[in-house]
């Protein structure tokens, strides 16, 4: 887990040079914060 301040500039590092793909978000509004599940998709052939 990492704690992010801007997380529309770390899901672009995540995804664009990292490779990652966003797999989930959860919103908690009432607490004020997110989560972004990332990780590689596994492709099967």
């Amino acid at each position: 887990m990492f704690r992010v301040k801007d997380p529309k500039v770390s899901l672009d590092f995540y995804s664009r040079v990292m490779g990652m793909s966003l797999l989930k978000r959860l919103d908690f509004p009432e607490m004020k914060f997110s989560l972004y599940f990332l990780g590689y998709e596994v492709r099967v052939s």
